[in-house]
């Protein structure tokens, strides 16, 4: 599945050069959460990857049982 996903990813940048394309594992997107809510730069983390074309997220089920990081996500 990921290298699917990569492949996704990397024909989207290149149908779409312009695009913000961002791919990440769950666990990466929980890190930067959590170190996002220590630092108390929420705004700027969802600023982040609301400013995306396309999110690309593998391994969501990592997401499972993390109730707060699934409502951010």
């Amino acid at each position: 599945k990921t290298h699917l996903l990569e492949g996704v990813c990397s024909a989207l940048r290149q149908r779409y050069p312009d695009w913000k394309v961002l791919y990440l594992t769950a666990e990466d997107f929980t890190n930067r959460f959590v170190q996002a809510m220590h630092q108390q730069k929420l705004n700027a983390f969802r600023k982040s990857f609301r400013d995306c074309d396309a999110l690309m997220v593998d391994d969501v089920g990592f997401l499972a049982k993390k109730q707060a990081t699934q409502e951010e996500f």
